[in-house]
């Protein structure tokens, strides 16, 4: 765990981490903490607004999660915050505990990928899209969009095959914001009913309500190289300024990767 955690508690040089699968303790020396927001070392931090038991909280969870765990970490409220003085260390504790949503959100995400891998390998068997259009990188753009958007020869496939799976994947949780197809460039043919609303010439307007067709280069979409994991969770902000959670599995068309499914929610 510390290992892990070493590329997040990048502010001090002198803790301690302990724990179970039940409990874990974050031990800060009380004066190599570089950013406390009260002063630098020394504070008293169980009165103090520090944002990093959160932070902690958040980092964990991810962790825990990307170890295919499904469990959820939580703060132990302390009687002064979220942070105890004890000796010349501050203690954040966390308890880890069963995180059914995600366990279903992932499980959703899987099923998903399934069924996107069956229903193309489907149709190339059928001879409803060919090998070629399956695997067009050509990005051609489309005038007069704002954010650009861009088109190939699987676009209208995803319109009608792919998007009554992404909506269905929508609809089977309240904490799922959006599912969606992207191929290996972070290109997402098309996006769930709700954010395929026609263009209307106003960007504030366009960039939310459509969101299709477009390559996305924030990090959902460059986290689409997963190399064979089960799933990979990112948190990342979208460019709506809504920060999110996403999950996203590789999808593989008869052995070959094509690019990843992803799930957006929000805990």
């Amino acid at each position: 765990m510390r290992g892990n955690l070493n590329e997040f508690i990048f502010f001090a040089t002198d803790y301690q981490v302990e724990g179970d699968e039940k409990y874990i303790t974050v031990k800060i020396h009380k004066d190599r903490c570089m950013y406390c927001p009260t002063g630098v070392g020394g504070a008293l931090l169980g009165t103090a607004k520090c944002p990093y038991p959160q932070l902690f909280s958040v980092y964990l969870d991810m962790v825990i999660k990307n170890g295919y765990y499904y469990k959820k970490v939580e703060i132990i409220k302390q009687p002064n915050g979220y942070m105890k003085r004890v000796g010349d260390y501050d203690i954040i504790g966390f308890k880890i505990a069963d995180d059914e949503d995600f366990k279903f959100i992932a499980d959703v995400l899987l099923e998903g990928v399934k069924r996107i891998e069956k229903t193309i390998e489907k149709s190339l068997d059928n001879g409803i899209i060919t090998e070629d259009d399956l695997w067009d990188r050509n990005y051609i753009p489309i005038p007069n969009t704002n954010p650009q958007k861009y088109k190939t020869n699987f676009t209208d496939f995803a319109k009608k095959y792919i998007q009554p799976i992404e909506d269905n994947v929508l609809s089977k949780h309240k904490k799922i914001s959006f599912a969606a197809l992207l191929d290996e460039n972070g290109y997402v043919p098309i996006h769930n009913s709700i954010y395929d609303k026609p263009l209307t010439g106003d960007y504030k307007k366009d960039l939310a309500g459509n969101r299709s067709m477009r390559i996305f280069n924030d990090s959902m979409g460059v986290s689409n190289v997963i190399n064979n994991r089960k799933y990979l969770l990112i948190s990342y902000p979208r460019d709506i300024g809504i920060l999110m959670f996403g999950i996203l599995s590789e999808v593989k068309v008869k052995g070959k990767r094509w690019g990843a499914f992803s799930v957006g929610f929000k805990f």
